[in-house]
């Protein structure tokens, strides 16, 4: 999110360097990310006020916007410069780079888990939580669909930018209605910018938050169970802070201006919450299994929504979800078919080192969780 808003301000104000040199790059997000974390110290109570304005305003209408143009781009015979065909909609399963695109598909996804824990408000969760994530699914994969061809069938794919390419869809889009309309482009570049800025508002609290409770059961030192009077575990968000301060400066500096870094980002973002996935998924095999084998007192609890089709449904979904992730996690490591070949070798060491670092993390915590109290 941060390489799209340095990406958008670059745009928005001409200053390229911002985009395409890595120090002054480097700088301007920092500086966003640190002025949006600091307001955050003083209590989340307006977050949820500020996301929800920031998508409707700043996602929300621009996408309504991109859509409109983008048919009317189509219709009016404007240079379509990606296939529009059957053929062309099916993956190449043959070519591993190309694959890769799967990983932010699959990331656009992730987190959708947390709205199991609200199934139980609904009135009839056995059929109403199933519907509501079909409907999910299938508005994400058309939402996701018209916006990534809108901006494909306007944009050369040597001039793409992958953080900032919806902006230089519409300079296009405006631009071939009338070239005069171009100023409009930069006023959707600012609303875009903001609804950004409101989720990263949103997200830069939520993990402190969750390890402020492993901070309170012992797991991580005493320093960082302080909470301010606003209920922020103000030490916690700021060792965030600085830990995200150290990955910008490593993909920022070793990927420069390009769309490097950016991808990098991308992957370790998807191969990180793929572990939890495969958690969550091998907990459930397990907790089905022995249910099944063992016929407990945890088998006979009744719960208001449980995946239909007995035990063999149960493995059927889950297997095929923890296959998916594993799919997913080993093509993560594949260099994109975007990135140049002389550039394959930083994207692999640099994710590869970058991950085994974020996985040894934990373990090394637990493991000297007893000096901690």
């Amino acid at each position: 999110m941060l390489y799209f808003l340095t990406g958008a301000l670059s745009y928005v104000t001409g200053i390229s360097a911002i985009q395409n040199n890595k120090y002054v790059k480097l700088v301007t997000l920092l500086v966003i990310f640190w002025g949006v974390l600091l307001t955050q110290l003083r209590g989340s109570r307006y977050t949820a006020t500020i996301a929800k304005i920031g998508f409707a305003v700043g996602i929300l209408l621009p996408a309504i916007v991109l859509f409109g143009l983008g048919f009317h781009y189509v219709l009016a015979g404007g240079q379509i410069h990606t296939p529009i065909s059957l053929h062309a909609l099916i993956p190449d399963f043959s070519k591993l780079s190309t694959l890769v695109v799967f990983v932010s598909f699959i990331l656009a996804y992730m987190g959708v888990e947390t709205s199991a824990s609200h199934a139980n408000a609904l009135k009839n969760p056995r059929k109403e939580y199933p519907t509501a994530m079909f409907v999910l699914v299938i508005l994400a994969i058309i939402l996701d669909t018209l916006g990534g061809l809108t901006v494909a069938v306007t944009i050369p794919q040597k001039g793409l930018s992958l953080n900032t390419g919806v902006l230089q869809s519409f300079d296009i889009l405006l631009s071939n209605i009338n070239p005069g309309l171009v100023w409009i482009a930069r006023i959707i570049a600012l609303l875009i910018c903001l609804g950004v800025i409101g989720e990263i508002a949103s997200w830069v609290t939520s993990p402190s938050k969750a390890l402020h409770v492993a901070a309170v059961d012992g797991l991580l030192p005493k320093y960082f169970r302080y909470e301010n009077k606003e209920q922020v575990p103000v030490h916690l968000v700021v060792a965030n802070g600085i830990v995200a301060t150290i990955w910008a400066v490593v993909f920022t500096l070793s990927g420069g201006g390009s769309n490097l870094a950016f991808l990098i980002a991308l992957s370790l973002t998807v191969v990180i919450y793929l572990m939890l996935y495969f958690l969550f998924f091998i907990g459930y095999l397990k907790m089905v299994i022995n249910d099944a084998l063992h016929k407990n007192d945890h088998s006979k609890k009744q719960r208001s929504y449980e995946v239909p089709g007995r035990i063999v449904g149960k493995v059927l979904v889950s297997g095929v979800g923890l296959l998916t992730s594993i799919f997913a996690f080993v093509i993560s490591f594949v260099p994109p078919a975007s990135i140049a070949a002389n550039q394959h070798g930083i994207y692999e060491v640099s994710l590869v080192i970058s991950f085994l670092i974020v996985l040894s993390i934990p373990f090394t915590i637990y493991a000297f969780r007893k000096h901690f109290n």
